[in-house]
């Protein structure tokens, strides 16, 4: 009997499908895009990612454009104030 638990992460659903390079840039895409960014507007780590290059701010609900795994982008700009 196991008395520890595996550690997980979101690329082990493939198990040893399609390589181990491509597991790890998957995952590394994964992380970037379930992150929460920080808010230049209100100061917060509230940013997170609503749609593919569509960044939300959940405390001062500003919208932002970005890329579409991570934020910080040549693209990055204020959209709209809702």
């Amino acid at each position: 009997m196991k008395k520890y638990s595996k550690k997980f992460n979101i690329s082990k659903k493939f198990g040893p499908r399609y390589g181990s390079a491509l597991r790890r840039r998957f995952l590394i895409y994964e992380r970037q895009k379930k992150k929460k960014y920080f808010c230049i507007l209100c100061g917060e780590n509230k940013i997170k990612r609503k749609t593919i290059g569509i960044w939300t701010c959940s405390n001062c609900k500003n919208a932002f454009s970005g890329g579409a795994f991570n934020l910080k982008s040549s693209s990055f700009k204020l959209l709209f104030n809702y």
